[in-house]
């Protein structure tokens, strides 16, 4: 593949974007629109529509193996991205995440969206069949067994070591003594047990924080101002302040 006559032989990020058929809000489209990428990146839009979500991922994904990505970046349609998402994502991967986690072979990292519930939660899971977690501050990275994929960035090499299908949606009755036990797993858990189980490492990113767009209420989920993580944020920021103007008058005696 050739760009303006200058050569490009790869696409830098693949932005895979798994259309399920429902309307989406006038911000998603801003938001995707206006996003960030680093100083010579490739950029190309991977769209994939009418089949099952997890099936559309995979098709996205064949797509950035064939052209040689480095990155693919899922963006579903109901998730709305805070700016320079993308690039916050992508600089995790190649330099914040191997610097906190230096013995972890780091290859996915995504943003924290909340449920589309009454009770909503954050779809980020440090442990799976825990619940969602709430137990990280705002600008927290920090390990996870597995996050949404509806921004979710990953090293396209990761996918040479898992066999497909990458994405799938399971739902499976067993038989549990005299009764029928249903086991439903989601294709982003079911890809992020392949991850892990491959030997590499999920991160969570609590700096990119995005709305879930919920058509049907015409609603979007975002974190609480009053949950933990924006809380001890805050407390923390404060902490950092005070302590910074301590010094400062110390320093001036």
């Amino acid at each position: 593949m050739a760009e303006n006559g200058i050569g490009f032989s790869s696409v830098g990020v693949a932005v895979g974007l798994p259309f399920c058929g429902r309307p989406t809000t006038p911000l998603w489209g801003v938001a995707l629109a206006t996003q960030t990428y680093p100083l010579n990146t490739t950029v190309t839009h991977v769209v994939m529509q009418g089949v099952e979500v997890g099936e559309a991922r995979n098709k996205i994904v064949d797509w950035a193996l064939e052209h040689n990505a480095t990155y693919v970046m899922f963006v579903d349609d109901d998730v709305v991205l805070p700016p320079s998402a993308i690039q916050r994502l992508g600089y995790v991967l190649d330099t914040r995440g191997p610097s906190l986690y230096p013995d972890s072979k780091i290859a996915v990292c995504g943003g924290i969206y909340m449920s589309k519930e009454e009770l909503s939660t954050p779809v980020v899971y440090r442990k799976n069949g825990q619940g969602g977690s709430w137990d990280w501050k705002v600008n927290d990275v920090f390990p996870v067994e597995s996050i949404g994929t509806g921004c979710m960035m990953i090293r396209t090499e990761v996918f040479r070591h898992i066999e497909k299908p990458y994405f799938k949606t399971v739902q499976e009755y067993t038989p549990k003594g005299d009764n029928l036990a249903l086991t439903m797993t989601t294709d982003d858990i079911y890809f992020c047990n392949k991850v892990t189980t491959a030997g590499f490492s999920i991160l969570a990113h609590g700096g990119v924080l995005c709305g879930h767009y919920d058509v049907k209420k015409d609603k979007i989920y975002t974190l609480p101002d009053d949950s933990y993580p924006v809380v001890e944020a805050k407390k923390a920021e404060e902490q950092r302040l005070a302590e910074a103007a301590r010094e400062e008058e110390e320093a001036s005696v």
